[in-house]
């Protein structure tokens, strides 16, 4: 599984809850009412030259502490469970070429997820003949928060919400435990009290961390459409993701048929090519957008029953951009007409 992309998001947004959470002393010393700024650029600059061909979760950001001074702070989160002899060395490597690059002092972080408890590398050190170097920064163990879930879950700062998905997602051993937790994680959120925003973000990361079997993720679908309340919620990965499926096999399905045809017409090789392709890639789009039609149509019927004519008609005119649009509004409307009304 991919946990990069995830981890990088979710740090970008809860850079602050996730410094009060796993860094709080750190967190005491930033002056927040300024802002923070990640530099990006600034990071590719040192990373692009790295002898690491494999790719880590790095993020450099710079905050204004309370006195006034700027500084910059580099999280390295390795969310993998899996260990890394060349962890601290990496570490070390990159404070120093930030320093010799911009001629800024940076304040190293790591976020380690692994389940192995005695594997706690903070420091780097080398040296020779009486000349030596040692290098030592914070860590964090997500594991060591396992001990007081309750404590996460009651928690109002959102980046607990990752760290205790990360943690019991560590622990499931198959789909159907993964979906029961899943589901468990999606209704806990419902009923938080969180902002909407903050659901919909904390949905996307659960979503990518739990994905399921095509019709594992349908079925779970249902179930959370059927939970009542009134919470809003952004949910729409993984039907997204069946609705490609779905789109994808009834245009395969069509095109081919309408190739065959138009090949046998011509009654040439190529020209039954040429069909062919044509024809499976007409398909294709058709079937994409059918497919998507489809579903979200028999989401809406499941959610609101039978559609009057006139909104059949709206969603098969539709673009998939706004069946996608309209799918984001349908947990969260109590009406047909609020999946259509735009906030």
């Amino acid at each position: 599984m991919d946990y990069d992309s995830p981890w990088k998001t979710v740090l970008e947004v809860y850079f602050a809850q996730c410094m009060a959470l796993l860094f709080p002393e750190i967190h005491k010393k930033i002056d927040w009412s300024k802002g923070y700024e990640f530099l990006d650029n600034e990071f590719q600059k040192i990373s692009r030259s790295s002898v690491e061909k494999r790719r880590y979760v790095d993020k450099l950001v710079k905050v204004y502490l309370t006195g006034g001074s700027e500084a910059w702070l580099l999280f390295h989160i390795e969310a993998q469970n899996q260990y890394d002899n060349k962890f601290p060395e990496r570490m070390y490597i990159y404070n120093y070429r930030i320093f010799d690059w911009f001629k800024r002092d940076v304040v190293s972080l790591g976020i380690l997820g692994d389940t192995r408890k005695k594997y706690r590398p903070d420091s780097y050190e080398r040296g020779m003949l009486g000349c030596n170097s040692r290098f030592t920064f914070p860590i964090v163990k997500l594991m060591d928060y396992a001990g007081d879930m309750e404590a996460l879950e009651q928690s109002d700062n959102p980046f607990a919400v990752v760290v205790l998905t990360h943690l019991k997602a560590q622990k499931c051993t198959g789909d159907l435990e993964k979906k029961q937790l899943k589901f468990r994680l999606i209704k806990n959120l419902l009923q938080s009290g969180h902002k909407r925003k903050d659901i919909e973000n904390l949905l996307a990361f659960i979503d990518w961390l739990l994905h399921l079997p095509a019709k594992m993720e349908q079925k779970l679908f249902v179930e959370i459409n059927t939970f009542k309340e009134e919470e809003k919620m952004k949910y729409v990965t993984s039907w997204e993701r069946m609705g490609e499926e779905k789109g994808m096999k009834i245009g395969e399905k069509k095109g081919k048929k309408i190739g065959e045809k138009k090949g046998k017409i011509i009654g040439e090789k190529k020209g039954k090519i040429i069909g062919e392709k044509k024809g499976e890639i007409i398909g294709e789009k058709k079937g994409y957008v059918k497919g998507k039609y489809e579903f979200f149509a028999s989401l809406l019927e499941h959610r609101f029953g039978p559609l009057p004519e006139g909104i059949q008609e709206k969603c098969k005119q539709a673009s998939p951009e706004m069946l996608e649009a309209w799918g984001l509004r349908l947990l969260s409307a109590s009406t047909v007409d609020e999946v259509f009304t735009s906030r």
